[in-house]
């Protein structure tokens, strides 16, 4: 579910890349889209059966994230991947920790909401705990959390609390990589991040890397 302040940011911006007219055209495009006048733009899974609970409509349908962009925002880190603990939050099918294992991190943790999902990731041999991502305690350590924009509105919400107050009862060295950043500005608001990198705009949402402030170099 796509919020609507997000709508309204998206749309906001389209006007003032594109003008009204392109702005007019997305969003009746992305309504006949909704009510199935018009095909997707592309094929897009939708929500497991299993995916249920209070939290369930502020969920984003699961698609694979793309390698290309996986590998270009994993590759900016100025890290030593060997030690950090990789954190895929929104696992799905295990596509990323499989990316991931590429390069060399201490550890590679998936969390996924979907039993689902959680039991095809493990089966790929990767490992993931199957959990409301609000209650996920963080490892300790150095941690490279990745978010293929997995849920948006409240859910990002208690997520981004659950990492400040994590960092609040252990400050750490600890990297978000935010795909699709649909919520980018409630971490860009955040005193606990700085952003370090983005690669994105209104018509190619790639990524946005943030870093705990502690080791941003920012007081």
């Amino acid at each position: 579910m796509v919020t609507l302040p997000n709508h309204i940011y998206l749309f906001r911006r389209i006007v003032e890349v594109r003008g009204l007219g392109a702005a007019l055209d997305d969003y009746f495009g992305r309504l006949k889209r909704r009510v199935g006048l018009e095909r997707p733009r592309e094929k897009v899974a939708t929500l497991p059966n299993d995916v249920l609970g209070v939290n369930v409509k502020w969920g984003v349908h699961y698609v694979p994230s793309r390698k290309e962009i996986f590998s270009k925002a994993i590759q900016s880190l100025p890290i030593r991947f060997e030690d950090y603990t990789f954190v895929d939050i929104g696992a799905g099918k295990g596509e990323v920790l499989l990316m991931a294992t590429e390069y060399k991190f201490k550890r590679l943790l998936g969390v996924e909401y979907s039993k689902t999902l959680a039991d095809i990731a493990i089966s790929r041999g990767v490992e993931c705990v199957c959990m409301d991502a609000t209650e996920f305690v963080l490892p300790a350590g150095p941690t490279v959390i990745y978010l293929y924009n997995p849920f948006q509105g409240k859910v990002m919400d208690k997520v981004i609390r659950n990492i400040e107050q994590s960092l609040q009862d252990a400050q750490r060295d600890l990297f978000i990589v935010y795909v699709n950043p649909w919520e980018r500005r409630k971490f860009a608001r955040s005193r606990y991040f700085k952003t370090i990198a983005e690669n994105w705009d209104v018509l190619n949402w790639e990524f946005c890397i943030y870093r705990s402030i502690v080791f941003s170099g920012s007081k």
